[in-house]
């Protein structure tokens, strides 16, 4: 198997147990999983106390080769993708804000 495929595979099949581990009542969890795009989600829809539920549990987008993880709500996730096979050096994080490039000092 190549390596996005394997990549992919991995994602697809973490998120669909993730899905199946937090079924609640009024609450479904939803794996969203778009090998065209590479963009994988795991959403929280539904209920709770009667208040409406549509929040962002994972989201996973594979950019050349690489995870790029635009959101992770859990604590377990990246150690599970490695241990699908999935190398550590392939996850990049989107929670800290990048650097911005350095200005060239003013004129006066």
């Amino acid at each position: 198997m190549d390596r996005l495929l394997a990549t992919r595979t991995a994602i697809v099949t973490t998120l669909n147990e993730y899905a199946q581990l937090h079924r609640r009542d009024r609450v479904e969890t939803v794996a969203l999983c778009d090998p065209t795009t590479d963009n994988y989600l795991l959403l929280n829809i539904g209920w709770k106390h009667n208040q409406r539920i549509h929040d962002i549990v994972i989201h996973l987008r594979i950019i050349n080769h690489q995870i790029q993880v635009e959101w992770n709500g859990t604590d377990t996730l990246i150690d599970d993708l490695i241990d699908r096979g999935i190398p550590a050096t392939d996850f990049i994080t989107s929670q800290l804000e990048p650097q911005l490039e350095p200005q060239p000092a003013e004129r006066v």
